[in-house]
């Protein structure tokens, strides 16, 4: 078969036979899909949207990062800068000297080049302000007071944006994007800013073009209208909108709601990561119902269209492969998506009987190779997930079975231990306390697995809240004595009683810290000690392993929480896979210490889903081990 033919024969196979079948699938399941297809559609455009907002407000805090740098603004001879300290509106004048001037200069020509700032100013400690252009009326005014400049003051170290607050002199609500002055001796002395108003917010935000929709709304994290169509709403609370249930929007990220305003109306919101805004599009109901009744013929006549496309494609790429150099410079091109795609390498048929042949036969070389590996490579890891997936659906099956039995025999095992005859016998008894540890036992191990099979499908909700972390130690410390003494360990607190306070869902993590502690012991000799310590330290200041070094921020705080015990110690090759389910060192068989491997896996999910990392360091075997939990704030 010619190369032509076969070329063509691939695209109509790979191409085309699987859309096909993949367009039958969407028209038979079309009822089911069609909503979500038109949520992400609109959440797209939420996205688009959002990031327009977010480069419009990273822009104006690049530049405020610049201003705050500028030779002119960051003077300290502010002695004889405007100041309305005493300002009376009706005597006041301005006596602008040079220095100052040009401060106004360059704040009123970044002014004129930024249509969607309102205005440009400085405040000094001494309660100076210098601003673009005058005031709308000389009132008594000190910048010191305003929640502009105590943002700043509070976070010297970066550009802040402030909630919306209403002007002094004017009915403008404005959101400030302001930056701390900081001299060399790290001392404070004044704030550099700018104004985003919400009218031009809101005008910024209407030549957005929404498709197939009425306009676009913003909310914030208070519940206050940042941007509407009818400015007279803003700086409002979502309830004067009087759209039923909107206030349901603020419990998720994203999603939708239906409403009826005018008709049957849909508004979907996306939370914008960097501001915490709600950015909801209305749509009106019948554009959604339209594509209900449209959408299985333009399905069909896309899958027409593109089966039409390929089939032409093919036939020019395969009269293109005509050319050698054409056919060798589109096989080296596409070499790296045909092994991505899955697609059969196709020998590249060269018989000039020369350079360009030889160059040729050592591509198809190189090319066949890496498509058999990549190939072998995709081939295991999907055994390799089938493997996982088919342990997991084991793992639940038999946990949710073990229970109700397990419930029913720990029931009566409660009722024998009321037998005052059973208990009067003592080898009876040792039995049935025996029996009610075991069931104990099994009971947690199932619990575990179950917890393990619910973080695997996603349905072990996180809660975080601000807690004392000192507290959650002390308690668990507590609880878990009884079990050290028993083989005379000591427990050690490096960290300092007190109040130290963190976001983290405290169950959860009283659950890691038991876990941690528990194994620590389990695996520890006999008159040994554990120590544990919590402190908050800076992302520059840490001491993490290489994977992930690139995802700290220097400047960020972080809890670092690490128990050591000087027991058995881990060699080098296991210290990430002690956190793997079902993982143990220990030959099943003729292993000396229990426990089925999960604890480790379920902590490390519940610290990952604080945003956090956790990992174990140890010298070796007998040298001891020492586990961190990392959360950031």
């Amino acid at each position: 078969m010619r190369l032509r033919t076969r070329l063509i024969l691939s695209f109509l196979i790979t191409g085309v036979l699987p859309l096909l079948i993949l367009g039958i699938i969407g028209l038979l399941f079309i009822n089911k899909t069609i909503f979500d297809d038109f949520n992400n559609f609109y959440q797209a455009q939420l996205f688009h949207i959002n990031n327009n907002i977010n480069t419009l407000i990273s822009d104006v805090e690049f530049d405020i990062e610049n201003l705050s740098q500028n030779k002119y603004v960051i003077t300290k001879n502010d002695k004889n800068f405007t100041n309305f300290l005493n300002a009376e509106e009706n005597t006041f004048k301005y006596n602008i000297g040079t220095d100052e001037q040009k401060i106004i200069d360059f704040f009123y020509s970044y002014l004129t080049t930024h249509p969607y700032i309102n205005s440009v100013y400085m405040g000094r400690e001494n309660g100076s302000f210098v601003r673009s252009h005058p005031r709308p009326k000389p009132t008594k005014y000190d910048p010191r007071e305003r929640p502009w400049y105590k943002l700043a003051k509070e976070n010297p170290d970066r550009v802040t944006i402030t909630e919306p607050y209403i002007s002094v002199t004017s009915d403008d609500v404005n959101i400030g994007v302001v930056k701390a002055l900081v001299d060399e001796n790290n001392r404070f002395y004044g704030v550099v800013g700018a104004d985003i108003t919400l009218d031009r917010l809101t005008e910024f935000v209407s030549h957005i073009k929404l498709l197939n929709g009425r306009y676009i709304a913003i909310f914030n994290k208070n519940k206050k209208i940042l941007s509407y169509p009818d400015k007279n709403m803003l700086f409002l609370t979502i309830d004067e909108l009087k759209i039923k249930n909107l206030e349901k929007i603020f419990n998720k990220k994203q999603g939708y709601i239906k409403f009826n305003d005018k008709g049957n109306n849909y508004l979907f919101f996306y939370t914008s990561e960097n501001t915490g805004w709600k950015i909801c599009s209305i749509i009106p109901a019948q554009i959604i119902t339209k594509h209900f009744v449209n959408i299985a013929t333009v399905i069909f006549s896309g899958i027409l269209f593109i089966a039409i496309v390929f089939i032409v494609i093919s036939f020019m790429v395969a009269n293109n492969f005509y050319s050698p150099f054409k056919t060798l410079l589109n096989g080296i091109n596409n070499l790296v998506d045909k092994v991505k795609s899955k697609m059969p390498y196709e020998n590249i048929n060269i018989n000039t009987k020369d350079e360009i042949q030889e160059l040729s036969d050592s591509f198809n070389i190189m090319g066949e190779e890496l498509t058999r590996a990549y190939n072998k490579l995709n081939g295991n890891y999907r055994r390799i997930k089938e493997v996982d997936k088919l342990k997991s659906a084991f793992i639940s099956m038999v946990s949710h079975e073990l229970r109700t039995p397990l419930t029913i025999i720990k029931g009566s095992a409660a009722l024998l231990s009321n037998d005052k005859v059973l208990t009067a016998d003592k080898n009876k008894q040792d039995l049935l306390r025996m029996t009610q540890d075991n069931i104990n036992r099994l009971q947690t191990l199932i619990d575990d697995l179950l917890d393990l099979s619910k973080i695997e499908t996603g349905v072990f909700p996180v809660v975080k809240t601000k807690n004392n972390i000192i507290e959650v130690l002390n308690n668990t410390i507590e609880e878990i004595v009884p079990v050290a003494k028993v083989k005379h360990i000591n427990i050690i607190k490096k960290y300092n009683d007190g109040i130290l306070e963190w976001n983290f869902d405290k169950i959860r993590m009283e659950r890691v810290i038991t876990s941690v502690l528990n194994n620590a012991i389990k695996f520890s000799y006999e008159n040994s000690e554990i120590e544990i310590d919590a402190k908050i330290i800076k992302g520059k200041d840490l001491d993490v392993p290489y994977y992930i070094e690139s995802i700290i921020f220097f400047k960020k705080n972080y809890l670092l929480i690490s128990i050591a015990d000087k027991g058995i110690g881990i060699e080098k090759e296991y210290l990430e896979k002690v956190f793997d389910k079902l993982f143990q060192i220990e030959d099943p068989l003729t292993r000396k210490y229990s426990g089925a491997g999960i604890g480790l896996s379920i902590s490390r999910s519940i610290v990952e889903q604080h945003n956090g990392y956790m990992w174990a360091e140890s010298e070796g075997i007998n040298k001891g081990s020492k586990f961190y939990i990392l959360l950031s704030e």
